[in-house]
């Protein structure tokens, strides 16, 4: 049974000595700056490709994204390729080409060949069209799987990824004097078109629906969009409104009421807001919405969001004006609560190294003390032990009976109260001699076949204590058998 017990201690001790502590849960996961080689330019869109890049249209170039390297693609010497490096759009067009729009032009990227085409405009009955570019205020993948794209002065363009060649639509007939901004193809094959301030609803063939009612004073549309449940949203300088096409009218979702730009629909079907106040996650099903003020502005110097996308892992990408390009990975449905310095919680050391739960309290074993997290009233105090420094850790944590807690730590052993939360050093709590203070106590383990028994692994010797003893024994070893 002995040499059970010590090569399980073995493996324990070698665990321990190669895991690092745990900190408390951030849904920013990565941030590319400078660093990584990505300029200090606003992000404009992001788009994935099939080899596995990321693709950023910023203010300053094209930009692709590796695991370890951030490059700007369109750049030669000091200048760029392009007419204009403000890039505003980059779209997946098949396996191997990307479709690049500037503030004036549409180009096709090959990015096998490394080289850029400008597309220029089909000819229609406008002789000044010939031979000049196309300024793209949206785009959008369609049912059938052409491309979409919408000029910023109302014409409507389809884009075959096949024969990468550019055709204008002659059933949708948009007021060339309006600037537009954005279109979106409806799961019932419907479209929406808006500037602005005008937002319209138009049959496939092109035939005028309707207008919604929406005027100057009621704000700017910043953006459309159509959720995996098919319910269609639109994105204002005065908040979020859902749009029902049924009726021509549009309701204001009250509890968000910011100035909103950019949504995106996650994976567990949970949308992701971009704000002013904030990156917002809202959770209809669940009832559930967080307005995360502040983490990217502090991880990531991100002042606002202009464009976020969900990859393939579930994983939302967002991108704006500031200095980098961040990751972000909403908390997991399995996650019951978190603790961390926020509030309710707002723990004093997030450095956590062990774990215990009873009942409603959980107890968290940090750098400079134990905190004991109430979960029915969400408050945590920190217990510092008499003798405990502040660089000392807390590295297990162990029932000795219903009323204590034994915590091995780096200077030794020590006795909780569950209930009252008082502390004293092992041995004045067994009436022995030692408290193993001199010793740095990695590992607790109660024995299953004597249930009386506690061992204690530590880095001068493997230490047993045995209910109704008042010292712990040091177990003798011989060649680790």
């Amino acid at each position: 049974m002995i040499k059970a017990v010590i090569c399980c201690f073995v493996s324990v001790i070698f665990y321990l000595f190669s895991a690092a502590p745990a900190s408390a849960a951030d849904i920013v996961q990565r941030v590319f700056t400078a660093r990584d080689g990505l300029a200090n330019a606003t992000i404009q869109d992001i788009s994935f490709g099939h080899y596995g890049f990321v693709w950023l249209a910023t203010q300053q170039g094209l930009y692709r994204v590796s695991n370890n390297k951030v490059r700007r693609i369109d750049k030669v010497g000091f200048d760029s390729v392009l007419d204009d490096e403000l890039i505003s759009t980059v779209v997946n067009s098949g396996q191997d080409h990307l479709l690049i729009g500037t503030n004036s032009s549409l180009y096709l990227y090959s990015i096998l060949d490394n080289q850029f085409s400008l597309l220029l405009k089909p000819k229609d009955n406008d002789v000044t069209n010939i031979n000049n570019s196309i300024r793209v205020a949206a785009t959008q993948r369609q049912l059938d799987g052409r491309l979409l794209i919408l000029a910023y002065s109302g014409q409507v363009y389809y884009f075959d990824d096949t024969s990468q060649q550019l055709y204008l639509s002659p059933s949708h007939l948009l007021d060339h004097n309006l600037p537009w901004r954005n279109a979106l193809e409806l799961n019932n094959a419907q479209y929406l078109f808006s500037t602005d301030h005008v937002l319209q609803l138009h049959q496939a063939d092109g035939t005028f629906i309707g207008v919604f009612p929406w005027s100057d004073k009621n704000g700017s549309i910043r953006k459309l969009f159509q959720d995996k449940q098919q319910r269609v949203w639109m994105l204002t300088s005065k908040g979020l409104f859902k749009v029902n096409t049924n009726t021509l009218t549009l309701q204001s979702v009250p509890e968000i009421p910011y100035y909103v730009e950019q949504m995106e629909q996650d994976l567990n079907g949970d949308l992701w807001i971009s704000s002013r106040a904030g990156l917002i996650f809202w959770s209809q099903e669940n009832n559930k919405l967080i307005v995360y003020r502040d983490e990217l502005k502090q991880r990531a110097n991100i002042d606002y969001i202009h464009d976020m996308a969900v990859d393939a892992e579930g994983l939302l990408w967002v991108g704006g004006s500031g200095d980098g390009l961040a990751v972000i990975a909403g908390k997991p449905e399995f996650l019951i609560d978190d603790y961390s310095k926020k509030p309710p919680y707002q723990l004093d050391n997030e450095m956590v190294w062990s774990v215990y739960s009873e009942g409603d309290k959980v107890w968290l074993g940090t750098d400079g003390g134990l905190s004991v997290v109430n979960t029915l009233d969400q408050t945590s105090t920190m217990i510092i032990p008499a003798g405990f420094e502040l660089n000392d850790s807390i590295y297990r944590i162990g029932s000795l009976d219903a009323q204590h807690l034994v915590l091995a730590t780096t200077s030794g052993l020590y006795v909780v109260n569950k209930l009252t939360n008082t502390s004293t050093d092992f041995a004045q709590w067994s009436g022995g001699k030692a408290s193993l203070s001199d010793r740095i106590v990695i590992g607790i383990y109660r024995d299953e076949l004597f249930n009386d028994m506690i061992w204690f692994t530590t880095n001068k010797g493997l230490y047993y204590w045995q209910e109704g003893n008042d010292d712990l024994t040091l177990q003798a070893l011989s060649n680790g058998k």
